[in-house]
């Protein structure tokens, strides 16, 4: 990932999966820990406004972050002007930090807010991190994702071994190729139980990085 991303400053890492269940939220929790442990001032923001789920991994409830002076919402993040002082919760990895920006509960019209708004709240945080990363609803349900790729360095698919169809998967990559969005890869998801399918994909479609089972999202 390093190699792939490595002219860009910061990298802008948007996961997501062609269909639902896929472990995209663990791949991007998981990656966020990776960069964040390797000295990398690290960003993971909750960009699935219908089911978001980063807070849940990582225990961030609504009345902390407001005591310790976060900005709380994603949602919120996107509508305040750019002047506005929100700061990310702050999640303790040893002796690193990885900061997030949480969306607690579903937002309306989540695809006109993205629209709208998310090339700002990325300006917004682009010069305080190395890396962004974006956890994101899956691509062929809605169109969010979609709608914040190509603000991003790229796109990471995750695919769970055992279930995904490998022509939902062929029908998200296309939509990207059509607005000129980059996919570095796939992470293969719920390895554990795909032993006998795994030529089904043939890697063809990246690095086919694996980091095991993984749940949510």
């Amino acid at each position: 990932m390093l190699f792939a991303t490595s002219t860009a400053h910061p990298k802008i890492l948007l996961i997501t999966s062609a269909g639902q269940n896929q472990g995209k939220t663990s791949v991007a929790a998981s990656l966020a820990e990776s960069f964040t442990r390797n000295d990398y001032s690290t960003l993971l923001i909750d960009g699935d406004l219908r089911k978001p789920k980063l807070h849940e991994v990582f225990g961030i409830k609504p009345v902390a972050a407001r005591a310790a002076g976060a900005g709380v919402a994603t949602t919120r993040a996107l509508r305040e002007d750019t002047e506005a002082d929100l700061e990310p919760a702050e999640v303790q990895l040893g002796e690193a930090r990885l900061s997030v920006l949480p969306q607690f509960e579903p937002a309306p019209s989540p695809t006109e807010l993205l629209s709208q708004n998310f090339a700002s709240l990325i300006h917004r945080f682009k010069d305080s991190h190395d890396v962004i990363i974006i956890d994101t609803p899956p691509m062929l349900p809605v169109a969010d994702a979609l709608t914040m790729a190509p603000h991003t360095t790229g796109v990471l698919f995750a695919v769970s071994m055992p279930d995904t169809d490998r022509r939902s998967v062929d029908a998200a990559i296309a939509l990207l190729d059509r607005v000129g969005v980059r996919v570095l890869g796939t992470i293969a998801t719920n390895t554990e139980n795909s032993s006998g399918r795994r030529g089904d994909y043939g890697y063809g479609y990246g690095y086919g990085y694996g980091y095991g089972k993984a749940e949510g999202g």
